[in-house]
């Protein structure tokens, strides 16, 4: 975006992702800004990787239809990576899996999401 449209319209889409997100999800879900355009988003006491999927799909079909960009033609899309922990999962094992579940959805395609709900293996104390 920045590149093709300058930076004002990069902040401007910024702006309307975080909104999205903030009306996607309950006021005790953490959103964050990671950096650049990546997002983070902690949902607590979910172990249903289907609750996840729905949230992606609301995420993904309100940014198709936000109109912040309609005299642009622009439409935002994004790509989204999940993973689902237990109380035990240490915050470095959980980001690192879930940003591998976003660049295998990157990489496969953009515009989707892809939710790693393997069990963790490692026993912590």
């Amino acid at each position: 975006m920045n590149d093709t449209y300058g930076h004002d319209v990069g902040d401007q889409c910024l702006v309307e992702f975080g909104r999205i997100l903030k009306s996607c999800f309950r006021k005790e879900d953490i959103i964050s800004r990671y950096g650049g355009d990546e997002f983070e988003v902690f949902m607590m006491n979910i172990i249903d990787a289907g609750i996840v999927e729905k949230k992606a799909c609301q995420i993904m079909q309100a940014l198709q239809l936000s109109k912040v960009f309609e005299d642009l033609n622009i439409t935002l899309t994004c790509s989204i990576g999940a993973f689902i922990v237990d109380r035990y999962t240490p915050y470095l094992e959980a980001f690192e899996r879930a940003d591998l579940a976003l660049y295998c959805s990157k990489y496969q395609g953009k515009n989707q999401c892809r939710i790693d709900c393997s069990p963790n293996k490692k026993l912590y104390q």
